[in-house]
């Protein structure tokens, strides 16, 4: 009789290690153009960018030790601390979306548009926002994947989307009230009143578009990140 077991299958780790080896390169040279930059101009204004990489790499790293901790007999209220602390921390992967406004216009337009300085700026730019955009698209595709395996598709499918338009009303709140996610855990008092005060139209507008654009991103790329990435292997008895 043929029986689906829970181990992680050999296509999942191949597809694993290829995408943590590609965005560990793509976060190297974006870290070392942020550092080059602040090196050879004397400026620290983009390594702000390593910071939010950096933050980027939580969630993906939650996302890997919830797909071999869902199989296994652990507490479930250690998967459910796990789970909770991805939800958290995933709004930063898409959150570097809005950092394009940091993006001085007049240094490409006036007077150094011959200079290597904005180009440099701007690579350093363009690797790491794609990078952390394509953490928090692999993240949430293993993550229905997970849900669809135990839950079923159209379960599956409206969690997906539940936990998209949290992480877009997640970027307003760290955008426009300066928020930051473990402040849920250090500071959740003054994080409930300003939950509270953030709702209005505009919370509800930025929410929606937000949700949109990440929606599409993930249906865009996500079928080219996840198609190999197996959660099952089935054997027989």
């Amino acid at each position: 009789m043929a029986e689906i077991q829970p181990p992680i299958g050999k296509g999942c780790f191949f597809m694993e290690k290829r995408f943590l080896l590609s965005t560990a390169f793509l976060s190297i040279m974006a870290v070392s153009l942020t550092f080059i930059h602040s090196f050879v101009y004397n400026s620290n204004k983009n390594v702000f960018l390593v910071k939010n990489l950096m933050l980027s790499w939580i969630p993906f790293i939650f996302t890997i030790i919830i797909s071999r901790e869902w199989f296994r007999n652990y507490s479930k209220i250690l998967l459910a601390i796990l789970i909770i602390s991805w939800i958290i921390f995933l709004p930063n992967t898409f959150y570097m979306l809005t950092d394009w406004i940091n993006l001085d216009r007049d240094v490409f337009v006036y007077n150094r548009i011959y200079s290597l300085e904005p180009w440099l700026i701007l690579s350093s730019y363009i690797i790491s926002i794609w990078t952390s955009i394509l953490l928090g698209i692999f993240s949430l595709g293993i993550a229905q994947k997970l849900l669809t395996n135990f839950k079923g598709v159209l379960v599956g499918r409206i969690i997906i989307t539940f936990i998209i338009i949290l992480c877009s009303y997640a970027i307003y709140l760290g955008r426009f009230l300066r928020l930051n996610s473990w402040e849920v855990v250090t500071n959740p008092v003054y994080l409930f009143d300003k939950l509270i005060n953030s709702l209005n139209l505009n919370t509800a507008l930025f929410t929606l578009i937000y949700s949109i654009i990440i929606i599409s991103l993930y249906i865009s790329f996500s079928p080219f990140l996840i198609q190999q990435f197996d959660l099952t292997e089935e054997k027989n008895y």
